[in-house]
């Protein structure tokens, strides 16, 4: 009986000395969570229309495409219209994923269903933190968009009209991206160089995007749990634990960054646990400067939308949405 006792102590100890340790190395790490939040993100969220398989027949998909990177993560999916002349409009595509996870799988079905209405889409990966920290997503979206350029023949697409489109984290990234190429004492501030000439992109689509990363630091003071997390997935992303003090959270914001040479933008968000006020402040501050905004925000009393709702095409306003959109892109 005592052998049994000792064992079972043993094991509990054990039990709790890695329990211990786990906690030691996420405390002084932004490694663990950023691999948790990783995992919750495998799979997406998309809910395909009903109508999805008609859809799909009208178009041609390629999937893991590689584009010239000095980053892993380098492939990209392409959808294009069947019989696509090469002259659509080209849509750049940027997964979300909290900067940490996500992949550009689980942009398909949108991009599928943005592509059947006559346009190309390139849906990228970009290697992940803390693996990579920024600006390494911007880079590769510069390198994937030499790559494109460099290769229209062969992929059958052009740039002449490039819209940059992306959801959560790939907002941010598109928008920082697209504030680079168009404003030189920005890009001076973040020490980066613009690889297209300014005024290059003609169109943004930003869908639950956080903009303003001053308000995330004072919001994040209402819950240890969120203050835990976004305190990790800002350090893994910016490669540095002390981000709030540092001097970055002013330069990572876009709001107070962008200038009346930001492009016409579709900006959309949920109404529930995701970043409607960063959605609705950035629509703003682009009207204030004369930059022509579409938007598709919607009353948590009509329907309550979470964060990416808009891949849910069983929702009404997800519908609404697509809807609106499609007019927006048609319109560049």
């Amino acid at each position: 009986m005592k052998k049994i006792l000792k064992v079972i102590g043993i094991f509990l100890l054990a039990i709790v000395v890695l329990i211990t340790s786990l906690g030691i190395f996420a405390y002084f790490s932004a490694y663990p969570t950023s691999m948790l939040i990783r995992k919750l993100f495998e799979g997406g969220i998309a809910v395909e229309p009903t109508n999805y398989a008609e859809i799909v027949e009208k178009v041609d998909i390629t999937l893991d495409l590689s584009y010239d990177s000095t980053e892993k993560s380098n492939t990209f999916d392409l959808i294009k219209p069947k019989n696509a002349t090469g002259k659509e409009p080209l849509i750049i595509w940027v997964h979300g994923g909290a900067f940490v996870g996500g992949d550009k799988q689980d942009v398909l079905e949108y991009a599928v269903q943005i592509a059947a209405e006559g346009f190309a889409v390139a849906s990228m990966n970009y290697r992940l933190a803390p693996e990579a920290t920024f600006p390494s997503p911007l880079n590769q979206l510069g390198e994937m968009y030499q790559y494109i350029i460099g290769n229209e023949k062969t992929l059958g697409v052009s740039a002449d009209t490039l819209i940059l489109a992306g959801d959560s984290a790939g907002a941010h990234i598109v928008s920082q991206f697209v504030m680079v190429q168009n404003d030189p004492a920005y890009a001076n501030q973040l020490n980066l160089s613009p690889v297209m000439e300014k005024g290059n992109v003609a169109g943004m689509v930003l869908l639950c995007g956080p903009y303003d990363l001053q308000g995330l630091a004072t919001m994040m003071g209402d819950s240890w749990i969120m203050n835990f997390f976004a305190e990790r997935l800002a350090w893994a992303y910016l490669g540095d634990k002390t981000w709030r003090t540092n001097g970055m959270l002013d330069k990572m914001s876009i709001i107070p960054h962008v200038t009346k040479d930001f492009p016409t933008s579709f900006i959309s968000d949920g109404n529930k646990g995701t970043f409607t006020e960063d959605g609705m402040a950035l629509r703003d501050r682009l009207r204030e400067l004369g930059v022509p905004v579409t938007d598709a925000f919607y009353d948590i009393s009509v329907e309550e939308l979470q964060h990416e709702y808009q891949f849910k095409m069983d929702l009404e306003s997800s519908q609404k949405t697509m809807t609106k959109l499609i007019a927006f892109l048609k319109g560049i």
